[in-house]
């Protein structure tokens, strides 16, 4: 594991509390990602700078296509986002698997009854990065130069 999924992992073992337990390494149909809380059905890559290269932009692309399709929502984080907004990464992927939860199911299911910190629906923008943006997919045709 890279430090940045090390730092992560950390964080996503923590939110068993939460009721969601993540497992790292995880084989879902011909891949292997980084994280998956096979519950809620979401998936968390941590990418370093060889995922910006045209050929692991198009594998990328194909790769998180095939998890959709296997009913998998995909959020894909830059190494620099995990070491500049650790916090923020972990609330993006929270906000998800909260608006995953009917209301009044299990404690993030509650708190997003009660109007808990984030409402997001489930195709809504998530909380800004440290980059002030959320990572766009791949396929959206929207750069990803750097936020100056």
């Amino acid at each position: 594991m890279t430090p940045q999924e090390v730092k992560l992992w950390v964080k996503l073992r923590e939110q068993r509390l939460n009721g969601l337990h993540f497992r790292r390494q995880v084989p879902i149909g011909p891949y292997v990602v980084d994280f998956a809380c096979l519950k809620h059905r979401l998936v968390a890559e941590i990418d370093g700078g060889q995922h910006s290269f045209d050929n692991a932009v198009a594998a990328d692309r194909s790769r998180d296509l095939t998890l959709n399709s296997l009913g998998f929502r995909v959020h894909r984080f830059w190494n620099a986002e995990v070491d500049a907004n650790l916090d923020g990464v972990v609330e993006t992927i929270l906000a998800t698997a909260r608006s995953s939860l009917p209301a009044g199911e299990g404690r993030l299911g509650r708190q997003a009854e009660r109007g808990g910190e984030t409402q997001p629906g489930t195709d809504s923008p998530l909380p800004d990065s440290a980059f002030g943006r959320v990572r766009p997919p791949p396929w959206a045709g929207i750069s990803e130069d750097p936020v100056s």
